[in-house]
Formats: C-alpha cells, sequence, structure tokens
C-alpha cells in the first residue's frame, strides 16, 4: 500500500553554521537525503538511511559547523 500522498512533498531546511538556511522540496525522501551529502560535500554511501543522517547531523550540531532537518509539508 502506498502511503505516499502526491500534493506531499519532502523540505530539507539546511545551512552551514553562521549561513543563512537554504530550503529544497524534494519529492522523494531519498532524494532530500542526497542532497544533505552533497551540501557538506561529503561522500555519499551505498546506504542513504537515517542513521547515517543522524550521526552527520549530531557531528555538525556538536562542532558548530552546520545544521539540517528534514520534514513533509503538503502543497495545497
Amino acid at each position: 500500500m502506498n502511503t505516499h500522498n502526491e500534493n506531499q512533498v519532502y523540505v530539507l531546511q539546511i545551512r552551514w553554521s553562521g549561513e543563512e538556511d537554504e530550503v529544497f522540496l524534494f519529492r522523494q525522501i531519498r532524494d532530500a537525503r542526497a542532497k544533505v551529502y552533497d551540501f557538506f560535500r561529503l561522500a555519499t554511501p551505498d546506504c542513504l538511511c537515517q542513521d547515517n543522517l543522524d550521526s552527520i547531523q549530531e557531528a555538525f550540531f556538536d562542532n558548530d559547523a552546520g545544521y539540517f532537518s528534514i520534514h513533509t509539508t503538503t502543497i495545497q
């Protein structure tokens, strides 16, 4: 059963520390996750899983290097 709403998008809010947020919209979660690696110039792993992103988010936050979040929203 596909629960993805055709009006639903993934919102990536991302920034380097001290910079303005950039916001990107994606139809697929995989694309949003891949953009995190691209944005921070990190090698993209074989698995774009949440655990890998959690580690990156923690490391960047702890070192005040950058920030990102991914959430969903519905476009009306």
